[in-house]
């Protein structure tokens, strides 16, 4: 994630006193550094100093509403909630970028009141050290639960694991990549593992093998994998291609996959779409303008938005324009299902993977079903 997210994890230690003595002017320092090169998350923790005048620095709400509105623009979620709940600001940042966490990670970069998030810290007082002796605790007694345990209880996990003298080392690297385990249950091969953490392949090829074994003997904390069997995109290839197959790559980057309809010229889609349409669990609509337009195919997607609706199959809706042009597409999708917005021409919505396994996974319970 960079050196800079690394001076902000080193801040939240030094504020938290976690591994170092607690010095609340060094955590400013580092923030500062960080905040230096746009870094949102050490934004956010300049404004928190400013809001509850930590670090010797004097309280001015001001200036801390300033501070989380800069971090916003750069991408911290956070930021505009703590706008909106605890200034009764609604802000809507400048620009959408991505910063590469998820939203448990960034719950852990950035400081908060008690009860508002995992790295939470309440104003006046200490928040209690965790050891990895809890963590273990806390990764063993919650075996459902890995794809959301904390950076610490990744670290505990593989400190376990029996990779030699190094094991320890290996093990820290984790937390210095700010592995969470919404992270750790998606890497698929031993090198991209490496690479990420900093290990050798070899370690990293244990720490996935021992991560598959706990998952397949707790298999109930293993994420719903999407598949191409399991779901489908339905589409306007003339209008949202482009966005489909970058949708698809960012699916397998986590371990996903979804079927696309790409048949041979002479072949018989409508067959095929119904038998895929059919075997889905979830149907990602990508709703450009004329989705749901008759076309001049046998098969289109008026036909698919029908048998959707018909059959009464899960959907997620990708919005991708102001108004859909076809009155029957207006009425069956309406905004009372809820959407997530991606307009044509924008950046990747940072969230939409997200979105979109739990979306998957709320499926998979309905039906008492959990995918492999």
């Amino acid at each position: 994630m960079g050196d800079t997210y690394s001076e902000v994890r080193r801040g939240i230690c030094y504020y938290r006193g976690e591994g170092v003595v607690k010095d609340e002017k060094e955590a400013l320092a580092l923030f500062q550094q960080a905040a230096a090169e746009g870094v949102g998350y050490a934004l956010h923790n300049l404004g928190f100093y400013h809001e509850y005048g930590r670090g010797g620095i004097e309280v001015n709400r001001e200036k801390a509403v300033e501070y989380y509105k800069k971090a916003a623009d750069e991408g911290s979620r956070i930021s505009t909630t703590t706008l909106k709940e605890r200034h009764g600001v609604e802000y809507t940042p400048s620009s959408v970028k991505y910063t590469g966490c998820h939203a448990d990670e960034e719950s852990q970069l950035v400081l908060q009141p008690e009860g508002e998030g995992e790295g939470a810290v309440e104003p006046g007082r200490k928040k209690r050290k965790r050891t990895h002796s809890s963590d273990r605790d806390a990764a063993e007694s919650s075996p459902s639960r890995m794809e959301d345990w904390t950076v610490s209880e990744v670290v505990a996990f593989v400190s376990k694991l029996d990779m030699g003298p190094k094991t320890a080392d290996f093990a820290a690297k984790f937390g210095d990549a700010i592995i969470s385990g919404h992270h750790f249950v998606k890497y698929a091969c031993e090198e991209e593992l490496a690479g990420d953490v900093g290990i050798p392949p070899r370690a990293a090829s244990i720490v996935l093998r021992q991560r598959d074994a706990y998952l397949k003997k707790n298999k109930k904390g293993s994420r719903s994998k999407m598949t191409m069997d399991s779901v489908f995109i339905s589409l306007r290839f003339g209008e949202a291609k482009e966005e489909t197959e970058q949708l698809r790559e960012e699916l397998r980057k986590c371990g996903h996959d979804a079927y696309i309809c790409e048949v041979a010229p002479g072949g018989n889609i409508e067959e095929l779409i119904i038998d895929r349409l059919n075997a889905a669990k979830l149907v990602i609509i990508m709703g450009t303008e004329t989705y749901g337009v008759p076309g001049t195919n046998t098969f289109s997607t008026r036909q698919e938005l029908s048998f959707i609706m018909q059959e009464k199959k899960p959907f997620f809706l990708i919005k991708m324009c102001d108004r859909f042009q076809d009155p029957y597409a207006r009425f069956k999708l309406t905004d009372a299902f809820g959407y997530l917005l991606w307009e044509k021409g924008t950046p990747f919505p940072p969230d939409l993977i997200q979105k979109l396994e739990e979306k998957f996974s709320s499926v998979c319970r309905d039906e008492g079903n959990t995918m492999d």
